[in-house]
C-alpha cells in the first residue's frame, strides 16, 4: 500500500524539524529491517514538496505503522497527514 506522508512542522524551529526528519527516517528504517516475523515497508522517496513523502508500507499494517510514526514525531509538535493510494 502507497500513502504519501506530510509531516507540517514548517512554523517549528530549523532544529526541530530536522529532529522531525530524523524521526521519521528512523522510523522508516526500522520498518523495513527484514525480520522473518514480521512484514516490512518496501520503499520510500521524497517529493517535491518538503516534508512530503511518499511511502510503500509493503504488507505491513498501515494501522499500527501510522500509530507508531504520529506516537514519534507528534511529541516535538509536528502534525501528520496521509494520503492513501489503493
Amino acid at each position: 500500500m502507497d500513502i504519501e506522508v506530510w509531516l507540517d512542522c514548517d512554523d517549528l524551529p530549523p532544529d526541530r524539524q530536522a529532529d522531525i526528519r530524523s524521526r521519521f527516517e528512523q522510523w522508516f528504517r526500522d520498518g523495513s529491517h527484514l525480520r522473518p516475523d514480521k512484514k516490512s515497508f518496501a520503499s520510500m522517496r521524497a517529493l517535491s514538496k518538503p516534508h512530503h513523502y511518499l511511502v510503500d508500507l509493503g504488507y505491513a499494517d498501515p494501522t499500527s505503522a501510522l500509530r507508531d510514526l504520529h506516537a514519534r514525531v507528534n511529541r516535538l509538535g509536528a502534525k501528520l497527514f496521509v494520503h492513501y493510494f489503493y
